[in-house]
């Protein structure tokens, strides 16, 4: 699973809109937004606060192998 779809499944799976999604992990909604679309992609730091934020909340994906 890419990363846009990452974001879009985790949003979707806590039912929030994509600004009180971004407001939960720290970010603008613009940038939110942008990883969802698939234009930009996180840094390592913001990527560790996707993913913590997904841990807390037991949301999880399934490895590619």
């Amino acid at each position: 699973m890419e990363f846009k779809d990452q974001i879009k499944y985790a949003r979707e799976k806590v039912h929030m809109s994509q600004q009180e999604f971004a407001n939960a992990i720290g970010v603008a909604f613009s940038t939110l937004n942008r990883w969802e679309l698939g234009i930009r992609k996180p840094n390592y730091a913001l990527q560790r606060k996707f993913y913590d934020f997904c841990k807390s909340n037991e949301i999880y994906f399934e490895e590619t192998k």
